[in-house]
């Protein structure tokens, strides 16, 4: 894709290695001058950018805190573990009226980040199921939401 098809970007890592990778990349793709990576948390970001977003992606953590086996390394804890919550709210913080805020997130807790979503103000307008064969059951699931009234949640075929 071209970048000057999409604008500028802001990328948030809170990993320092993860974000250091990601500007590393921009550079060597001649998008330096387009993209902004900020190492921090995404709710301090969301804080001091409020309503600046037209459009956030994000791929939160899959797992809440305590659950399941512990990754050993540090930074894979960090990118595995945590609230979607807290992502949830910082898009719905960093939209402007008419943004969009795509999520990547396991089929299987749907009903965890629609909550989410509902607390914040966010309501899911597109959702498309990705499986990894034919025959298996959705694996993840992707997620178009918008600030606005409730209702209009298209599902588009499986992926």
């Amino acid at each position: 894709m071209h970048l000057g098809a999409i604008g500028d970007a802001t990328f948030v890592e809170i990993d320092a290695a993860a974000a250091a990778l990601a500007a590393q990349n921009a550079a060597e793709n001649g998008w330096e001058a387009r993209i902004e990576v900020l190492c921090d948390n995404v709710a301090n970001v969301a804080k001091s950018r409020a309503g600046d977003a037209a459009l956030v992606v994000c791929n939160p953590p899959y797992y809440v805190p305590g659950s399941g086996r512990t990754p050993i390394a540090a930074g894979r804890r960090a990118a595995r573990f945590g609230e979607v919550e807290l992502f949830v709210d910082a898009a719905a913080r960093l939209l402007g009226r008419n943004g969009r805020a795509c999520f990547v997130y396991p089929a299987r807790d749907l009903e965890r980040i629609f909550t989410a979503f509902r607390d914040a103000s966010l309501e899911p307008k597109r959702l498309q199921l990705v499986h990894g064969r034919k025959d298996a059951p959705a694996r993840v699931a992707l997620i178009e939401a918008m600030v606005g009234k409730r209702g209009g949640l298209v599902v588009m075929p499986p992926a």
